[in-house]
């Protein structure tokens, strides 16, 4: 886990999210937590952050992003997708 212990957060959903990875991704796996990012926008430079990114040598890239709305609507019993 990068960076270890846990950057402050006040997202309860980051937390659990860092511990669970923590608890069950074997040493193969690299978490990143709050990574910024910048890329070529059309008007200039778009920046973002992924709340985790996931490496493994084999498997590959996953980045994750926590989504607030769509985790209260989880807790409220509402379904939810996301474009991916």
């Amino acid at each position: 886990m990068v960076p270890f212990p846990m950057l402050p957060t006040d997202s309860a959903a980051e937390r659990r999210l860092y511990e669970g990875f923590l608890e069950q991704l074997d040493e193969s796996f690299v978490v990143y937590h709050s990574v910024d990012w910048v890329i070529a926008g059309p008007h200039g430079p778009d920046e973002g952050e992924a709340d985790f990114v996931i490496a493994h040598p084999e498997l590959g890239v996953l980045c994750v992003r926590r989504d607030a709305e769509a985790e209260e609507q989880c807790e409220q019993g509402k379904t939810h997708a996301a474009a991916v």
